[in-house]
């Protein structure tokens, strides 16, 4: 059995805490198996196989880099959930990566994304290359789990999603049905 210790020290940028990213192979089941997305390194989308979905490679606000296969720039602080949802527009006006049916994920399908193997960010970034440590938003409504913000959230630094006021600084990442 072996452990596989990825340690990247990234500065903090825009609010997110700067932590090591860690992903332990020998210990954990994944819940994000690689060879369940195929990633398309020219648009920067991730396509999920297992529930048909294709989302953004990068968080809201970062451009994909086809030359270098990377997202450049920080990802856009998104601060309340009524923000979140606005967002949708901005990149369906655009047709953002060809397409203009994008939308928030609901917390099931932001949920499918977190590895479990991995912390700061709880996610395989080889897959999703632009996510921050950090949390994020969900379209799903809520008045219980976090009544103050309005929508549900997953903190991508442990996967979970219960929200630590440690950080007023919250991002989007956008996915869209397959259409068959």
């Amino acid at each position: 059995m072996r452990s596989i210790n990825a340690f990247v020290f990234a500065v903090s940028v825009a609010g997110f805490s700067c932590a090591a990213y860690e992903c332990n192979e020998s210990s954990i089941e994944a819940t994000t198996k690689p060879q369940n997305f195929i990633l398309d390194n020219v648009k920067g989308t991730v396509t999920d196989l297992r529930f048909g979905l294709m989302w953004d490679m990068c968080s809201f606000g970062q451009e994909y880099n086809s030359e270098l296969m990377q997202c450049d720039g920080d990802p856009a602080s998104v601060n309340s959930w009524s923000e979140a949802i606005l967002t949708q527009d901005e990149m369906n006006s655009s047709s953002a990566k060809g397409f203009d049916d994008w939308r928030l994920p609901n917390i099931k399908e932001l949920q499918s994304i977190v590895e479990r193997q991995c912390s700061q960010p709880a996610i395989r970034l080889s897959i999703f290359k632009g996510t921050a440590n950090g949390v994020y938003w969900s379209n799903t409504p809520d008045n219980t789990v976090n009544p103050e913000m309005n929508g549900r959230i997953i903190d991508f630094s442990d996967g979970l999603e219960f929200f630590r006021a440690t950080s007023p600084v919250r991002f989007v990442r956008h996915v869209r049905v397959i259409s068959n």
